[in-house]
């Protein structure tokens, strides 16, 4: 019994592995938008699926090679042939198609993931790569990461910043009263699920894209009714992991560039921390703006 529920348990690997190799062709094809037999799958395909794929065809050859020397050739035989037949009924009840969105949100993380992590070492030639493949994908990352830096990424097309220095004018502009009424008119340009967080300090705007684990949260904070508001902050959500070493050169940079572009009428600090909640979590960039003192 116990050799039959492994039998299973490597034919619904195969499988998967199997398919997991045609939905990085099918979205390869579909980003190079060409006649091209596999388009960007190389680029696409995330790096560590290689040696997942290489253990789990490694272990299926090792299963059926054991059913061969325990059980003799016929009955070695007989499994072989129940393991391609299961293979076959889970690509075709079980598994998630080519096109599903499972496969989309695991490739699309980690071509997220790959290229803040060139943006951070520097290699801007595979940054713009990567770059223009997220923007082909339909996920403005030059946008995003305007949101953190104040500044264009390698390779992504200049897009205007969701807090650049007229929206920092307008915002510190505005009452606690007249801030909550321009929050209820906020939407996302790409069509993000928003949600209003009302608080005593003012009311916090929240974006959230389900397909790649993005996010952005900007709140001004009050400190009466009256008056302009004493701080804003914008926070950047990254699927947790995309920030392995957040060092203190690149929150330089960060803070260096944002305030360049917001100009020296504002001071601005930036932080990093992470998130276990909601899971799986979330690496958390955020920019916080003041008035810079006259």
């Amino acid at each position: 019994m116990a050799d039959l529920l492994v039998l299973y348990l490597v034919s619904l690997a195969f499988a998967y592995e199997l398919r997991f190799t045609e939905a990085t062709r099918y979205i390869g094809r579909a980003l190079s938008g060409t006649g091209s037999r596999t388009g960007f799958q190389d680029a696409i395909t995330p790096p560590a699926s290689a040696y997942v794929a290489f253990a789990v065809y490694g272990f299926s050859v090792a299963a059926l090679a054991f059913g061969f020397f325990r059980y003799g050739f016929l009955k070695g035989l007989a499994a072989c042939l129940a393991f391609f037949v299961l293979v076959g009924l889970n690509r075709v009840f079980l598994i998630p198609k080519p096109e599903s969105s499972h496969f989309r949100n695991i490739v699309l993380r980690s071509m997220i993931r790959r290229h803040a992590n060139y943006v951070r070492d520097g290699d801007q030639l595979r940054a713009a790569a990567m770059a223009d493949l997220l923007e082909r994908a339909g996920m403005p990352v030059g946008e995003f990461v305007q949101r953190v830096t104040g500044s264009t990424p390698a390779g992504a097309r200049s897009q205007e910043r969701i807090v650049n220095k007229q929206d920092a004018d307008r915002i510190f502009g505005l009452n606690r009263a007249e801030w909550d009424a321009y929050a209820k008119q906020m939407a996302h340009p790409h069509g993000w699920t928003a949600r209003l967080n009302p608080f005593e300090t003012g009311t916090g705007v929240m974006a959230f894209d389900a397909t790649t684990g993005l996010g952005l949260a900007i709140q001004p904070f009050f400190r009466d009714a009256e008056g302009p508001p004493e701080m804003l902050n914008v926070g950047s959500y990254y699927p947790v992991g995309t920030f392995r070493n957040f060092s203190d050169q690149l929150k330089q940079e960060m803070e260096g560039a944002a305030s360049a572009d917001l100009g020296a009428g504002y001071s601005v600090r930036v932080s990093f921390s992470a998130m276990a909640s909601p899971p799986p979590g979330f690496d958390v960039v955020e920019v916080m703006i003041t008035r810079a003192e006259q």
